[in-house]
């Protein structure tokens, strides 16, 4: 590939990332108690995963994967970049969104990424204590390389539940829906909260 042309895909990624940061710039909320009073400020602020990864598998050469991830509130913002010696690359940026409502947890987002990937997903968890999970996702089918190895094109099913002392338990299948390829993919995960943050 150009160098040229690499080097432009790769800030037209960046900046699109950065703009989706700039989107969720720090607020500060204003004191609103009387004078002579105090009230405590509350400061919401970026909270940043960086994630470096290196693939090994036989008979491929071998790969890495840098991921950024800034989260704000409810908001999720990354920038990646994959490269497998010289047989792919791909630089990659994403939104997310977490709305919480009564007994509903909705996650939409988005990604784009070099080789003219766009792709999208809804998710969400119906339920308190013990929830359905239910997702729908769909790509314009360019070239992109899935590090979760789940269809993107597919639809997501499964249950969950909170029940056992500062875990979530869930269990769901990724199905891809679009190309017969009859790929599966099912979850089994725990998560553990191991201290108050």
């Amino acid at each position: 590939m150009d160098t040229a042309l690499l080097i432009g895909k790769l800030r037209l990624v960046i900046a699109v990332g950065a703009c989706g940061i700039l989107l969720c710039a720090p607020r500060v909320h204003a004191d609103p108690s009387p004078p002579g009073e105090t009230e405590e400020i509350l400061v919401e602020t970026f909270t940043f995963k960086f994630t470096p990864s290196y693939y090994y598998t036989t008979n491929q050469p071998g790969a890495y994967d840098l991921n950024l991830r800034a989260h704000y509130g409810p908001h999720a913002v990354w920038l990646g970049y994959y490269q497998q010696s010289n047989v792919f690359e791909q630089a990659r940026t994403g939104y997310e969104y977490t709305l919480q409502i009564p007994f509903v947890q909705l996650v939409p987002s988005i990604q784009v990424a070099t080789h003219g990937f766009v792709g999208g997903s809804i998710n969400a968890q119906v339920g308190d204590s013990i929830f359905a999970i239910l997702g729908f996702g769909r790509t314009n089918l360019h070239e992109y390389y899935n590090l979760n190895f789940d269809p993107n094109d597919a639809i997501t099913y499964g249950v969950g539940t909170s029940l056992l002392p500062k875990s979530t338990l869930s269990l769901f299948a990724i199905k891809d829906d679009r190309l017969d390829t009859g790929q599966i993919v099912t979850h089994l995960v725990w998560r553990l909260l191991v201290g108050d943050h």
